[in-house]
C-alpha cells in the first residue's frame, strides 16, 4: 500500500489486509483507538502517534495526541480513509482521580443462574481489578463475566485476580442447580477530565 504526503500529520484510520479496522491498544492511556496522526512514511513501514477522541470535548470532532507511537509495515495494511472533519486538538482538561474498594457478600439462590455483581455509573476511564472467593463449597461452577464499554465480554472460570479496565459491569453465572454464596473484592481507579 502506498500512502500519499498528503497524509502527514492529518487525522486517518487504516484497514487490515483482513477487512479489520487498525486498532492498537495504548497501555499508558488504559484504552484501544483506532485513530492514528501518520507522523512518518518510511519505504516499508510508517509510523503512526496514537490519536483518542477528547471525551471533555464531546460533541465535538477532537482527537488528542497522545504522543505514543506505533511503527507498523506497510504490507500489513491495505487501505487508509483520511478525516477531514476530525482534528487533532491540544485540549488543557484538568484530571482528577480517584480509588475506589469494593467488598461485598452475594448470594445466588437456588433456582437463579445470574446476578450482576458491580455495575459502573461513570462514563470515563476507570481501570482495575476483581476477586472472587466462593464461602462455602459448592460442586456448581462459576463463570465471571466482565461486559466492557467496547461490547466485548470477556468470561473467566478462574476468581483470581481478573482485571476491570474499560469494565461497564460484571455478571457472574451458575448452573442454578445450588445455593452459591461468596465475597467479591474490586479495587478500582477513576479518572475524570474537568
Amino acid at each position: 500500500m502506498e500512502l500519499d504526503k498528503n497524509c502527514l500529520y492529518r487525522p486517518v484510520i487504516f484497514y487490515k489486509r483482513n477487512g479489520e479496522l487498525l486498532s492498537v491498544e495504548n497501555i499508558h492511556y488504559h484504552s484501544i483507538t483506532k485513530f492514528f496522526l501518520v507522523t512518518a512514511i518510511h519505504k516499508n513501514c510508517v509510523t503512526l502517534m496514537h490519536l483518542r477522541p477528547c471525551l471533555a470535548c464531546y460533541p465535538t470532532c477532537s482527537l488528542e495526541p497522545t504522543y505514543y507511537y506505533t511503527t507498523i509495515e506497510k504490507s500489513v495494511l491495505c487501505s487508509y480513509q483520511l478525516f477531514e472533519e476530525y482534528y487533532p486538538c491540544h485540549c488543557y482538561h484538568t484530571i482528577a482521580s480517584f480509588n475506589d474498594c469494593i467488598y461485598n457478600p452475594f448470594t445466588i439462590l437456588s433456582g437463579y443462574d445470574e446476578m450482576v455483581l458491580w455495575k459502573s455509573n461513570f462514563a470515563d476511564i476507570q481501570y482495575g481489578t476483581l476477586q472472587v472467593w466462593v464461602q462455602e463449597y459448592t460442586s456448581t461452577p462459576i463463570e465471571i463475566i466482565i461486559h466492557q464499554k467496547n461490547g466485548k465480554m470477556i468470561r473467566s472460570l478462574n476468581s483470581g485476580c481478573i482485571k476491570l479496565d474499560q469494565c461497564v459491569k460484571v455478571t457472574i453465572k451458575t448452573n442454578g442447580k445450588e445455593k452459591v454464596k461468596g465475597v467479591f473484592k474490586i479495587n478500582m481507579e477513576s479518572i475524570v477530565k474537568i
